[in-house]
């Protein structure tokens, strides 16, 4: 998502924000309640306000504003330089349950969408891109049940050593459906083992059936892999989106405070 041009212009910009503070706090204590303060604070807040509309620009379809590989890249970069004018902001002191509660919040949302960039750059961009589509899941799931049958009917003719054989790769190279860690360590450490040791003592026929089984193995493996992705990215989203509606009503609530008392 984010190339090494974005990161430096964001590392530029941080450190311009740092140099500002460091002068800002050499002449006077900051504190949220100064000019300086107040200035920081709209300036944070109309950048949180940026960062809640991507969620529109991605219902965009008939008439987008923009790419939408350009908004996400600002999403992560200006998200990570609305941090740290947070907590200029704050002079880098947080009191009260209101701002313990904002602060909280915010950084558990931060980290979250340092998670998701991660996610988005570490598998592959289409399957992530499609994290949330249900059409898209029904789709891979009913793939992934003909795939079954299909196996289910290869291993109708076949001895009951090479249906053992068969079921052992198929469970071994399925890929889980759950989050569990212990399973996927298991499914890590089994994907690639090609369980081929034994086949020469089958005949000719029983060999060819099994690379045929093999064949179907690999690509269910393979549409696993991508309902994989998509199941993680929308727990994900799961957490992100409501860690960010909640930091939308803290934040209104923390300047209703701060403009009533």
């Amino acid at each position: 998502i984010v190339t090494r041009r974005w990161w430096f212009s964001t590392i530029i910009t941080c450190v311009i924000l740092s140099a500002f503070y460091i002068a800002y706090a050499m002449r006077s204590i900051p504190r949220g309640g100064s000019l300086t303060g107040y200035v920081l604070g709209v300036l944070a807040t109309a950048l949180l306000i940026g960062l809640m509309l991507l969620p529109i620009r991605k219902r965009q379809y008939q008439r987008p504003v923009g790419a939408l590989d350009i908004w996400m890249r600002l999403h992560v970069i200006l998200g990570v330089i609305t941090g740290l004018i947070v907590f200029m902001h704050a002079g880098f002191k947080v009191v009260g349950t209101i701002n313990i509660a904002l602060t909280v919040v915010f950084v558990l949302a931060l980290f979250s969408g340092m998670l998701g960039t991660f996610l988005y750059e570490w598998y592959p961009p289409i399957i992530a891109r499609m994290g949330n589509d249900v059409f898209r899941q029904s789709v891979l799931k009913e793939q992934i049940t003909a795939l079954e049958e299909e196996l289910a009917q290869v291993q109708t003719a076949q001895s009951e050593q090479m249906n053992t054989l068969i079921k052992k790769v198929f469970e071994h190279k399925r890929v889980p459906e759950t989050l569990n860690p212990i399973r996927l360590w298991q499914w890590r450490r089994n994907k690639h083992h090609t369980f081929e040791q034994g086949l020469d003592n089958f005949s000719s026929e029983e060999q060819s059936s099994f690379h045929g089984a093999r064949t179907l193995i690999d690509h269910h493996q393979n549409l696993g892999r991508q309902l994989f992705y998509q199941h993680l990215l929308r727990q994900w989203l799961w957490s992100h989106i409501p860690l960010s509606a909640a930091l939308m009503t803290l934040l209104a609530v923390h300047i209703v405070s701060e403009l009533y008392y």
